[in-house]
């Protein structure tokens, strides 16, 4: 590997959206002798997390997954709704996995030269942008950021809704087969709701090996301790174990971004946002790794053919308008959330629920999806964010 002073493409930040965009541009045929510098802080694989999301085996990146499910499960009110997806998988893909691989990818590849560094400026010149490290200085046609974060400045007047969706996760083993490896546990909202919408999220690797998630929709993260403590509760009432029964095998943590503030898609006209930094986030359910590869589909097909890349794959004034609606009822009413969530998987398919969150529905499934939901929660909500929807959501 050697370093060079210019680039075709400079990828800052080498975390999902980074690396998957640099494993698509290698597997092109037009690209993938560009050069290709790739800097990060850390250019080691992520142990930390544990991305999960549903798609249909067509996707390229299913490839990568560490595992499968065809059965997903939401409870609530005691309550539970099942369904066998229809032409889509649930998957799972483990960081270290993937970061692994394509790190690997990275160093093995001749035209790919990684620095490790702390990205200190981007700054956009007539015909690319020069970014400024503690490494060095180097410049490319195009940079690809997922380290500094660009708001939307609205409206001083303008009402904003900051909640978190925070999580503490144990991958655990017990002895004896204990569950169910064929389905996953998407939500379980039969937990005591602490001082928001509360659920757990269950992912069984095999009979005797799962991860355990209590997740939160609040403002604020819980301690260790009370993370710690809600789910030796949940093993223990819904599958009886006691501390003794089960080894923890590895713990992640971690907070995604619930707000309606809107992030911008570039930083400079040469220098494209991606991932959560690019509101690729989305704010009502904190999934982002699919529409990362949405974007780095649109990104690669563009350079393919000599266009100039463009901010894709952000909600649109619709969806945006959606996200805030429930985002203000979980904001003021917490408890009115678990009923909008039961009713919702209650009466709707999830494909169509999935459907709706890809946001790939049109206007009469989403008016048959509000008319299951209670909607005087949601005509509250409209009046108390209505100038922020009125200004463009």
């Amino acid at each position: 590997m050697s370093t060079r002073a210019h680039y075709d493409y400079i990828i800052a930040g080498a975390g999902a959206a980074g690396l998957s965009l640099l494993h698509s541009i290698l597997s092109s045929p037009t690209l993938k002798t560009k050069q290709i510098l790739l800097i990060d802080q850390y250019l080691s694989p992520a142990t930390d997390k544990t991305w999960s999301f549903w798609a249909n085996q067509d996707e390229p990146v299913t490839k990568m997954a560490t595992l499968r499910w065809k059965k997903v499960n939401v409870s609530a009110f005691n309550e539970t709704f099942s369904t066998h997806l229809k032409g889509l998988n649930y998957y799972c893909i483990k960081s270290e996995a993937y970061t692994s691989a394509l790190l690997t990818l990275a160093k093995d590849s001749p035209n790919v030269t990684r620095v490790k560094a702390s990205i200190q400026q981007l700054i956009h010149l007539d015909n690319g942008v020069k970014v400024k490290t503690d490494a060095g200085v180097f410049t490319g046609e195009w940079c690809f950021q997922s380290v500094i974060q660009k708001k939307i400045i609205k409206k001083e007047s303008q009402k904003e809704i900051k909640l978190l969706q925070h999580f503490m996760g144990w991958e655990i083993e017990v002895n004896s087969p204990l569950f169910k490896e064929n389905e996953v546990t998407l939500m379980d909202f039969d937990t005591p709701q602490g001082d928001g919408v509360t659920f757990f999220y269950v992912l069984p690797f095999s009979e005797t090996f799962a991860l355990i998630e209590y997740t939160m929709f609040s403002e604020k993260m819980c301690s260790d301790l009370e993370y710690e403590a809600e789910i030796r509760e949940y093993l223990k009432q819904k599958y009886q174990l006691d501390e003794n029964d089960y080894t923890i095998r590895r713990k992640e943590i971690g907070a995604i971004p619930m707000e309606s503030v809107r992030l911008a898609g570039t930083l400079n006209p040469r220098t494209l946002n991606m991932g959560m930094v690019g509101g690729h986030t989305k704010p009502s359910t904190g999934y982002t790794f699919m529409r990362i590869q949405r974007q780095v589909h649109s990104i690669v097909k563009r350079l393919e053919k000599g266009l100039k890349p463009v901010h894709e794959g952000g909600s649109s004034f619709r969806f945006r308008v959606y996200d805030i609606m429930l985002l203000s009822i979980l904001e003021k009413d917490p408890s009115m959330g678990v009923k909008i969530f039961h009713d919702l998987f209650k009466k709707n398919s999830m494909e169509l629920i999935f459907k709706f969150l890809d946001e790939k529905t049109h206007i009469l499934e989403e008016l048959k999806i509000f008319s299951t939901l209670p909607y005087l929660p949601f005509l509250a909500s409209i009046y108390r964010m209505r100038v922020r929807i009125l200004s463009g959501a």
